[in-house]
């Protein structure tokens, strides 16, 4: 149940800050609460898997799904 709590809060998350922001806060509460790494890890791990997907996305010029917020202020390209 937690789970599809998360993956909910994902979509919503999506919908409102984009998938940039969402999914770089979902990796780090899904670390923490689920596999149960310390805070630290957590947020090395999140750096680096975000910076991954971001790589990959600059290097296929890919447009991520953007949310209210990043339709209504101007944000700079990792996270705009």
């Amino acid at each position: 149940m937690a789970l599809l709590i998360l993956l909910a809060a994902l979509i919503i998350g999506c919908y409102f800050v984009g998938y940039v922001i969402a999914i770089t806060v979902f990796f780090c509460v899904f670390l923490v609460n689920k596999a149960g790494v310390s805070l630290v890890r957590a947020v090395s791990m999140t750096a680096a898997a975000s910076g991954f997907l971001l790589g990959l996305t600059h290097l296929m010029v890919l447009d991520l799904p953007i949310g209210l917020l990043q339709e209504s202020v101007d944000l700079p390209w990792p996270i705009g």
